[in-house]
């Protein structure tokens, strides 16, 4: 088995989202901050799902096409949320 490539680390990932959303572990009470990262893990386990299972299936051109409108889809609801 191969080493994990530390470049892609969830961790690191986790921590950037926290970062995005100013957003500070240590202000949240422990309940809200295990459901904050079981919430971050599942959707980037759901997203993984679909790139893998749906996206992959697609050709070049069409994979390239649904990244870019689920990038639209995600910056469409933030915008949304002011």
């Amino acid at each position: 088995m191969e080493k994990p490539n530390k470049t892609f680390d969830l961790e690191h990932q986790y921590r950037l989202y926290l970062e995005r959303m100013n957003l500070r572990e240590t202000d949240m009470h422990s309940v809200q901050r295990l459901q904050l990262k079981q919430t971050f893990y599942e959707a980037t386990r759901q997203m993984l799902m679909l790139l893998r299972d749906d996206v992959a299936a697609l050709d070049e051109r069409e994979a390239a096409a649904v990244y870019d409108d689920l990038v639209k889809q995600v910056f469409k609801f933030f915008q949304t949320q002011n």
